[in-house]
Protein backbone atom coordinates (compact mmCIF):
# COMPACT_ATOMS: atom_id res chain seq x y z
CA UNK A 1 0.00 0.00 0.00
CA UNK A 2 1.31 3.45 -0.79
CA UNK A 3 2.19 5.88 1.94
CA UNK A 4 0.00 8.97 2.04
CA UNK A 5 0.42 12.34 3.68
CA UNK A 6 -1.95 15.08 4.76
CA UNK A 7 -1.51 18.58 3.41
CA UNK A 8 -3.61 21.65 4.10
CA UNK A 9 -4.56 24.50 1.80
CA UNK A 10 -3.13 27.71 3.30
CA UNK A 11 -5.99 29.72 1.80
CA UNK A 12 -9.11 27.85 3.04
CA UNK A 13 -7.57 25.36 5.53
CA UNK A 14 -9.08 22.31 3.74
CA UNK A 15 -7.04 19.14 4.37
CA UNK A 16 -6.23 16.58 1.67
CA UNK A 17 -4.46 13.24 1.41
CA UNK A 18 -1.60 13.24 -1.08
CA UNK A 19 0.72 10.45 -2.20
CA UNK A 20 4.46 10.64 -2.66
CA UNK A 21 3.91 10.62 -6.45
CA UNK A 22 1.58 13.62 -6.21
CA UNK A 23 4.16 15.49 -4.14
CA UNK A 24 6.82 14.74 -6.76
CA UNK A 25 4.75 15.99 -9.69
CA UNK A 26 5.12 19.69 -10.56
CA UNK A 27 7.53 20.21 -7.63
CA UNK A 28 4.66 19.62 -5.18
CA UNK A 29 2.27 22.18 -6.66
CA UNK A 30 -1.39 21.20 -6.27
CA UNK A 31 -4.72 22.95 -6.71
CA UNK A 32 -7.16 22.93 -3.80
CA UNK A 33 -10.40 21.21 -4.76
CA UNK A 34 -12.41 23.49 -2.48
CA UNK A 35 -11.18 27.01 -3.29
CA UNK A 36 -8.99 26.35 -6.40
CA UNK A 37 -5.95 27.99 -4.76
CA UNK A 38 -2.63 26.61 -6.08
CA UNK A 39 -0.07 25.86 -3.37
CA UNK A 40 2.97 23.70 -2.65
CA UNK A 41 1.60 20.61 -0.90
CA UNK A 42 5.06 19.52 0.25
CA UNK A 43 5.51 22.76 2.21
CA UNK A 44 2.06 22.42 3.82
CA UNK A 45 2.34 18.83 5.09
CA UNK A 46 0.61 18.14 8.39
CA UNK A 47 1.91 14.60 8.94
CA UNK A 48 2.05 11.08 7.58
CA UNK A 49 -1.04 8.88 7.48
CA UNK A 50 -0.58 5.20 8.36
CA UNK A 51 -1.47 2.81 5.55
CA UNK A 52 -5.15 2.00 5.86
CA UNK A 53 -6.12 -1.58 6.53
CA UNK A 54 -9.13 -3.02 4.76
CA UNK A 55 -12.09 -3.21 7.08
CA UNK A 56 -14.38 -6.24 7.00
CA UNK A 57 -17.65 -5.51 5.27
CA UNK A 58 -19.61 -8.15 7.16
CA UNK A 59 -19.25 -9.27 10.76
CA UNK A 60 -17.58 -12.60 11.36
CA UNK A 61 -20.06 -15.45 11.76
CA UNK A 62 -20.57 -16.59 15.33
CA UNK A 63 -20.69 -20.20 16.37
CA UNK A 64 -24.26 -21.40 16.93
CA UNK A 65 -25.30 -21.68 20.53
CA UNK A 66 -26.13 -25.18 21.72
CA UNK A 67 -29.83 -25.73 22.28
CA UNK A 68 -30.93 -25.82 25.90
CA UNK A 69 -31.94 -29.31 27.05
CA UNK A 70 -35.69 -29.80 27.48
CA UNK A 71 -36.94 -29.44 31.06
CA UNK A 72 -36.90 -32.66 33.04
CA UNK A 73 -40.30 -34.33 33.51
CA UNK A 74 -41.35 -34.77 37.12
CA UNK A 75 -41.19 -38.35 38.33
CA UNK A 76 -44.61 -39.95 38.90
CA UNK A 77 -44.73 -42.07 42.04
CA UNK A 78 -46.08 -45.62 41.91
CA UNK A 79 -46.44 -46.06 38.22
Amino acid sequence: MTESFVTQCPHCQTSFRVSRAQLGAAQGAVRCGACLHVFNAAKQLLGAMPPSEPKPTTPAPQAPRPAAPPPAKPATPGA
